[in-house]
């Protein structure tokens, strides 16, 4: 049986019906597939209590490193695909959610981009089927699709799902607003609801068998078995602060607290997790999970911003097309590269391992003044801060390759990513057949690939001697990329 959870998304139906103080079972039936934490006897759930409590006695507490291998998904036609300038502050922001959690997470390895419709916009089963097909073992796998079974997120419970299981978002409530991702890690780490027992119940149903009192006297054995969480019955969104006027079954008045993340209060309100719903987390890390805790840490270096040399300081270059150089930042992982007409207009955002990228979707048919901005991405540190330079183009000087380029790309153009030995091409657009050659610095070509039209295709280099190269991307014998790469 696969255990799965639901985090709805606030409709406009809520904003018709607030001010009936109760929320109507027909908005449930338009965004909530909550399926209940796992039932346990109270046996199991009492032992469970005292496990934990025997744990966090016993051990230290130390922040714990958890990789987390991100996966972006696009439609056939590579379209809706999430950002990666988003995902860099989705991960940041998480990381100063998790603080008093214990838990730092950071990037495994570079975000794993398909492009499938039937999973970007999936069921139940279809969403199972792509966790199957796609995840990395021994790592927590996180997906970002466009509508993830008409919710806002799910995720599975530990032991359940399909190769170690996953948390699954939807691109619009992954901003940097959203707390559903702290909310579906805490499914994750084998946290139920606060309302646990009242999923898929409207606030005016009758009772069901495991009600919290919320006097505490049973909080130990039902709802979600946490004492230090105030009963709820809420399994709606609502907003704060809690103004209602429901009783529980010995008549006391319901008063939950908008402030946990496990609840179903509304983004804004959310903050923490209690003290209980923290230690049962180290807990489920350390025995439901501990697969994640087994890799070596990583390298904690923060990269300081980047050194920009070309073009910087309003230097007038060529329209078309620019390469940009900087020097390399220690720790980097990669570097996110932003180029924008003044503020906002034409902005574009490319990814490179390199320090220096070619971009063809510049500016050829007028004076404009440009802004350019790189970052420095660790694997643990997606907060980093932005070098930021500016230039002009003019139409009067004429780039002497432009005529070789290939005409300006879309927001998606390809990425190269060399790590381990193997070069990768991540291709956006499947109509748009790559080639890819391999020149050393005295410019002989060593190596010519004639890719298809596949989302990506990766050629291994371990046969090829260490020192510099430059990969050159083409299409149709116009070039559309060049990047270096250091082999050792």
């Amino acid at each position: 049986m696969h255990y799965l959870h639901s985090k709805p998304v606030l409709t406009l139906l809520f904003l018709s019906i607030l001010s009936l103080n109760c929320l109507s079972a027909q908005s449930l039936e338009d965004f909530c597939g909550t399926t209940p934490y796992p039932v346990s006897s109270t046996d199991l759930i009492l032992k469970r209590h005292k496990d934990i409590e025997n744990f966090t006695k016993n051990s230290r507490k130390t922040d714990v490193w958890i990789p987390v291998q991100f996966h972006i998904g696009g439609n056939d036609d590579s379209t809706g695909y999430y950002t990666i300038d988003n995902l860099m502050t989705l991960i940041c922001n998480w990381n100063k959610r998790y603080e008093p959690v214990g838990f730092k997470f950071y990037l495994y390895d570079m975000p794993i981009y398909f492009n499938k419709t039937l999973y970007y916009d999936h069921t139940q089963q279809e969403g199972y089927n792509m966790i199957q097909n796609y995840n990395i073992n021994n790592v927590m796998n996180v997906y970002l699709v466009g509508n993830p079974k008409g919710v806002c997120g799910y995720a599975y419970y530990p032991g359940a799902g399909p190769r170690q299981g996953a948390v699954v978002l939807k691109n619009s409530c992954a901003l940097s607003s959203s707390t559903t991702i702290d909310h579906e890690a805490g499914h994750y780490f084998n946290l139920p609801h606060t309302f646990s027992g009242w999923e898929g119940l409207d606030t005016n149903a009758a009772f069901p068998p495991n009600t919290e009192y919320v006097n505490g006297s049973n909080c130990q054995f039902t709802g979600d078995n946490f004492c230090d969480t105030r009963a709820d019955f809420i399994s709606d969104r609502w907003y704060c602060p809690y103004s209602w006027n429901f009783r529980d079954p010995n008549g006391d008045l319901y008063n939950p607290d908008e402030g946990l993340y496990m609840s179903y209060s509304t983004d804004n309100c959310q903050k923490y997790f209690s003290l209980s719903q923290i230690n049962a987390m180290n807990y489920s890390l350390q025995y439901d999970r501990n697969y994640l805790i087994s890799p070596p840490a990583p390298d904690t270096v923060t990269p300081i911003p980047p050194e920009l040399t070309y073009p910087v300081n309003d230097d007038t270059i060529p329209a078309y097309p620019v390469t940009f150089h900087w020097r390399k930042s220690e720790g980097a992982m990669f570097y996110i590269l932003t180029h924008q007409k003044g503020t906002g207009a034409f902005k574009r955002t490319f990814v490179t391992t390199d320090t220096f990228f070619t971009s063809t979707f510049i500016f050829k048919y007028q004076y404009y003044k440009w802004r350019w901005k790189v970052q420095a991405i660790s694997q643990t540190n997606t907060c980093t801060d932005l070098a930021e330079s500016t230039f002009v183009t003019d139409t009067n000087l004429v780039a002497p390759v432009s005529e070789n380029y290939f005409e300006p790309l879309d927001e998606n153009p390809p990425i190269l990513v060399y790590s381990n030995k193997k070069i990768k091409i991540i291709n956006f657009q499947k109509n748009l057949p790559l080639s890819m050659e391999l020149y050393n610095l005295q410019g002989q070509r060593v190596v010519f690939i004639n890719a298809n039209s596949s989302n990506e295709f990766i050629f291994d280099v371990r046969n090829i001697k260490s020192g510099l190269y430059f990969v050159k991307l083409s299409c149709k014998g116009k070039i559309i990329m060049i990047s270096k790469i250091s082999m050792f």
